[in-house]
């Protein structure tokens, strides 16, 4: 006999299928994406005469199969070991296609391999993202250069050709335009530091700008299209160098003292061609100038330009410069 409130066998069976048969563990949206998943795979079998009931299988439990395997469950057509015999067996098969069937004639047929040519391979090459960001950024370079120091055109001719081989290279790249114009944006800010000196706060956030402009240029969760961190902070070490070259510059020359103008004409030594009394003409720097001094000074002395009043030097003997 059996024990008061156990299901019979035949029950327990059921309920155990039942259970097996039931929703996937996990949240409603991962069930919804797998209840997706296989009736689309269902739809594709269906539609091509293919086992069904393997499609979900394959969703569901991952299952797999060997190609002869698969040819006996009918999940595959027919099973090739080369491209020849591929074309023997393909030959006289129907395929439908846009409404209509075409028998396809693929017997005595020759495969032909083609490899790219040296253009293809040139715009493969330069289609990669490191080789693209690196084109953008010598071109970018290249033109700075130029128009900092003009001279013969050669970092200009560099910089303009690699600048439009980049842009090639990102027609075929799926780049972010917030990622190229946060790029853009350090860039410009990088080059105001050195045209409009700020002691680093444009050129800082110029830095900024350009490393997350560099993070999100390309906009694909695929790996193999983002540019490479080494890249990264290589060319991101290479700015930051140039900006703190471009402040320390600007602060030496602040500190410095005048070379040209009428300040730098003031602690010069001159010498009077003529009496000051209190007016006359003095030899500075190879030339003559109208002077002033508070007294009468001989001819032949040598005096210091204690101050510029336009076109008059004012000066004082030097050794009242030296007291």
């Amino acid at each position: 006999m059996m024990p008061a409130g156990t299901p019979p066998a035949g029950e327990a069976d059921k309920d155990e299928e039942k259970d097996d048969s039931g929703p996937p563990a996990g949240s409603a949206m991962e069930r919804k994406s797998l209840n997706d998943a296989i009736a689309y795979l269902r739809s594709l079998a269906q539609l091509r005469g293919r086992n069904v009931e393997w499609a979900e299988q394959a969703v569901r439990d991952a299952a797999t199969l060997t190609a002869p395997e698969a040819l006996e469950q009918n999940v595959i057509e027919l099973v090739a070991s080369d491209i020849a015999e591929l074309l023997q067996q393909l030959d006289g098969r129907e395929v439908f296609l846009k409404n209509d069937t075409l028998t396809l004639a693929t017997s005595g047929l020759i495969a032909e391999q083609r490899r790219p040519d040296w253009r293809q391979q040139f715009i493969i090459t330069i289609s990669n993202p490191n080789i693209a960001y690196l084109l953008m950024l010598v071109g970018v370079y290249g033109l700075l250069l130029e128009f900092y120091s003009p001279g013969f055109g050669v970092s200009g001719v560099i910089g303009a050709i690699c600048l439009l081989l980049a842009m090639l290279s990102l027609q075929m790249l799926p780049f972010n335009m917030v990622g190229l114009g946060l790029l853009a944006l350090g860039l410009a800010l990088m080059v105001a530091e050195g045209l409009s000196p700020s002691f680093g706060i444009l050129g800082g956030g110029g830095l900024v700008a350009f490393v997350i402009g560099s993070v999100l240029l390309f906009d694909t969760p695929d790996q193999a299209f983002r540019v490479a961190w080494p890249f990264i902070a290589a060319f991101t070490l290479v700015s930051l160098s140039l900006v703190l070259v471009v402040v320390r510059l600007i602060v030496k020359q602040r500190r410095a003292a005048p070379v040209s103008g009428a300040a730098a004409m003031i602690g010069e030594q001159a010498r009077t061609i003529t009496a000051l009394d209190p007016d006359g003409t003095v030899l500075l720097q190879g030339e003559r100038w109208q002077a002033h001094s508070h007294s009468r000074i001989a001819a032949d002395s040598a005096v210091v330009v204690v101050a510029v009043h336009d076109l008059v030097v004012e000066v004082t003997p030097i050794q009242e410069a030296e007291a």
